[in-house]
């Protein structure tokens, strides 16, 4: 949900990925994740690993597709194959430069290649003109404008030929997504900053150190850690912690109003009223909530 909003313009989608289809019909799914850098998964467990809602966008030349997917799917095989070719997660969001990647400049460097340079994407970037400076900054954000998921919808060449959704879940997107919508307008013009306590100092210290350790011992440690990369600062480690430790029990209270008025009504929370009760929420909090303070 942060991902999808932190842009000057909302969107719908936080992730974006190249499927490659090998020789025998075998789909693979190439990406960039935070915690594990460009990586290639399986497509079948892909799509039942939580999603709510993805989309099949394709290209127009079909021979080109297949090539950039060919060409990513070729440079991140090789890259796993050592880890001095780990190819990291890129944080600053920047367009420019192949180095580390997000997931959006995965699929930039895929289609750059294959079409020798012709296919620059996006055609129309996400800006971050009136995002929160601070909040930028802490994440690692350097970038003014960039290639965010939601831009390819936006794409000439790029068609829409399928769409799937999770009826069961799309509820829950749809709040976290007003939840981040009202977050991070507190940030941008409602005075607030996140203020780090001395048991996030721990969790973002703990988190970074985690970082340079073995996956596997990463994955056990899960529970107590968040599992970053060793390239993930800690000042992000902990900026992250507090946005998820602020929105998680705003959007527990929500969803607990939702299920009420649909047993009573049958219809879910109008998004002005979820507004109001998160604007209900800033009135009576004295310019605390959760990890943000208002700036004096």
């Amino acid at each position: 949900a942060a991902i999808a909003r932190i842009g000057d313009v909302d969107s719908q989608f936080s992730h974006i990925s190249i499927i490659h289809v090998d020789e025998n019909g075998d789909k693979s799914v190439v990406e960039a994740l935070i915690a594990e850098g460009a990586t290639i998964s399986d497509f079948k467990y892909t799509m039942t690993h939580s999603l709510a809602r993805a989309v099949l966008f394709r290209h127009e030349d079909p021979a080109l597709a297949a090539m950039a997917a060919h060409r990513i799917y070729e440079r991140v095989r090789k890259s796993k194959a050592s880890w001095g070719d780990h190819i990291f997660y890129d944080f600053s969001m920047e367009p420019e430069g192949y180095d580390t990647l997000f997931c959006a400049k995965l699929v930039k460097q895929a289609y750059d290649e294959a079409s020798h340079g012709v296919v620059q994407l996006p055609t129309f970037p996400t800006t971050f003109r009136f995002a929160d400076k601070d909040f930028l900054s802490r994440i690692g954000v350097t970038a003014a404008e960039t290639f965010a998921p939601g831009d390819i919808e936006l794409e000439p060449r790029f068609m829409a030929v399928a769409e799937w959704r999770d009826y069961r879940k799309t509820s829950q997107i749809r709040l976290q997504d007003l939840v981040m919508v009202k977050l991070f307008s507190w940030l941008e013009s409602g005075g607030y900053r996140f203020y780090e306590t001395p048991a996030i100092w721990l969790i973002s210290v703990l988190g970074k150190l985690s970082g340079y350790l073995p996956g596997l011992i990463k994955t056990g440690l899960s529970r107590l850690v968040p599992t970053v990369p060793s390239n993930m600062r800690r000042e992000t480690i902990a900026v992250i912690t507090m946005l998820h430790k602020t929105a998680e029990p705003l959007l527990a209270e929500l969803r607990e109003m939702e299920r009420q008025r649909t047993r009573e009504t049958g219809r879910p929370l109008h998004p002005k009223e979820v507004f109001a009760h998160l604007d209900s929420v800033e009135e009576r909090s004295n310019g605390r909530i959760g990890f943000l303070r208002r700036r004096r």
